[in-house]
């Protein structure tokens, strides 16, 4: 009666714990991934050398507490730039001591990159929810980017 036990529970185990992945191939999958999108995205995205190497970068990067309005009221908590030549905000429209989290969304596109960390790039609202915008807002910026910087000169 143990042994039949034993097997079941020896089954059961095997199941349970699957295969295991090799954390560093995991690691080389993901890193690897951006690049790959970012060359789907090719009717959007220049195609020359540096251009690849800055959208690479953008879309790698991690943009936090930006404000993309002269008057300062809207501020992006989080900012994102996909592959997919998509971007999104996690976003709060900030009046006096008033609060107002809300989100947006696009498109974005670029002209070819003048070197790997600078490109003119355009962005477009097609979704919001943020009080006193409307989809169909474009900002188009000169973007710098540093070591984990994102440094913009709006145009």
């Amino acid at each position: 009666m143990t042994r039949p036990v034993l097997l079941v529970c020896a089954a059961v185990l095997t199941l349970a714990c699957g295969e295991k992945k090799d954390p560093a191939s995991s690691a080389d999958a993901a890193q690897d991934a951006p690049a790959e999108d970012i060359q789907e995205a090719s009717d959007t995205l220049p195609q020359d050398k540096a251009s690849q190497a800055f959208a690479k970068a953008l879309v790698g990067l991690e943009i936090t507490r930006f404000t993309p309005t002269d008057d300062g009221v809207l501020k992006y908590d989080t900012l994102s730039f996909g592959a997919d030549a998509t971007w999104s905000a996690n976003a709060a429209v900030e009046i006096m001591d008033e609060r107002m989290e809300c989100t947006e969304g696009g498109a974005w596109s670029m002209e070819p990159a003048t070197s790997d960390t600078n490109a003119a790039i355009t962005w477009s609202v097609d979704s919001t929810n943020c009080a006193g915008r409307e989809p169909g807002d474009v900002q188009r910026a000169l973007v710098e980017l540093g070591a984990g910087s994102f440094d913009v000169s709006f145009r």
